[in-house]
């Protein structure tokens, strides 16, 4: 087994100002330190502030028929993130390791995890604009919002950067690379992932595939902008409500599909044969070349998804109040119903570190509910 310990000291402070209702004010601040950065990156400062004009209650906009109520609104502050596990800043060491010394066995202790003296916070700064309104005595309700949000330091996917697929004219008649193709992994057949050549010792391609000269960040695994969306309607009784969210420019490496062992989706059976050579997955069979981390299985998981949709029925109450009921509505309630995406057979909304495979998709739902007020 294994245990360990960790601490988190934090002090928080809080500002409000509030003039005439109508120019707000916010500050914060606050200092967190954690025992799992080490000691002169042990503390971190994040401030936020606030600000807000509810022009609704200005002279000029007071007597306003149609506005009830216009704020507009804006926010800068920063969160740390201390989750990147325990100890990581020292160096670790195991037991159960052998050595022989002078001819006889002997246990030992040997490393298993270097010291990265460096850890810090990462730090997310978001900055918010946004507009709250209400028009026709708060019949019709309008919250815009444009934000953004950045995190740093940040994990990015790094590979090697996929060429295609070797082919048959890539090799000689006794199996051997021809000249000019670029030594990579394992043994190579037609068929297999073909690497592009970057670099070498000397800063130039030097016709070899190298894990410490030819990788390069390869995919994003954080969207360039995330959005959703509202839609709403009602008629004699009968209303509807969609709430639709999405992400664009976010990748998602396909770990599932570079392995080969277990079970596979009819999709795999379009891998890469002498008759159909620009297959979706490379030729069959165990090669620790095309399993390497690489641009070839990032996919775009890019999506929109109908997260929410709810369709209800209230009864005339000429027809409830019969049976002594001053209100009764029907409805039907889905999540996750519709996602429209590139990626096929996963879903493509998961956490950023999490890959194709290794975590349960979003469960969909369906609910039929009555409301009765008596």
């Amino acid at each position: 087994g294994s245990a360990y310990e960790n601490a988190l000291s934090s002090f928080f402070g809080r500002v409000n100002y509030n003039f005439d209702e109508k120019y707000l004010l916010e500050f914060n601040i606050r200092r967190d330190g954690s025992s799992r950065m080490p000691e002169e990156n042990r503390y971190g400062i994040f401030p936020s502030f606030s600000a807000g004009w509810i022009l609704s209650n200005e002279s000029f906009l007071s007597s306003s028929k149609s506005l009830s109520f216009l704020k507009l609104r804006g926010s800068w502050g920063q969160l740390g993130n201390q989750e990147i596990g325990e100890y990581a800043y020292s160096q670790s060491f195991n037991t159960g390791h052998n050595y022989v010394i002078d001819g006889s066995l002997v246990g030992g202790i040997a490393i298993s995890e270097l010291a990265n003296p460096n850890i810090t916070w990462e730090k997310t700064t978001i900055t918010d604009i946004g507009l709250d309104m209400n028009l026709f005595d708060d019949k019709i309700t309008v919250v815009a919002d444009w934000f953004d949000k950045t995190s740093s330091p940040i994990g990015s996917f790094y590979g090697l950067v996929a060429d295609g697929y070797l082919a048959e004219s890539d090799f000689d008649i006794e199996g051997n690379l021809n000249d000019g193709i670029a030594t990579q992994y394992g043994d190579l057949k037609p068929g297999d992932i073909k690497y592009r050549d970057i670099s070498g010792p000397d800063g130039e391609p030097d016709g070899v595939i190298s894990e410490d000269y030819d990788r390069e960040i390869v995919g994003n695994p954080f969207p360039d902008f995330t959005y959703g969306f509202t839609i709403g309607a009602g008629y004699k009784g009968f209303d509807l409500s969609m709430f639709f969210q999405g992400a664009n420019g976010v990748d998602r490496w396909q770990w599932y599909n570079n392995e080969a062992d277990g079970n596979y989706t009819e999709a795999i059976l379009d891998y890469w044969t002498p008759t159909n050579t620009a297959a979706a997955y490379p030729s069959l069979g165990n090669s620790d070349n095309n399993s390497k981390w690489s641009s070839f299985w990032i996919e775009d998981a890019s999506y929109l998804r109908l997260k929410n949709l709810e369709i209800g029925y209230t009864l005339p109450k000429t027809i409830s109040e019969r049976v002594k009921i001053s209100r009764a509505r029907i409805y039907f309630t889905g999540y996750n119903l519709l996602t429209f995406t590139k990626m096929p057979d996963y879903d493509p909304e998961r956490r950023a570190d999490d890959v194709r495979a290794g975590s349960y998709a979003q469960t969909k739902v369906f609910s039929f509910g009555l409301n009765l007020t008596f």
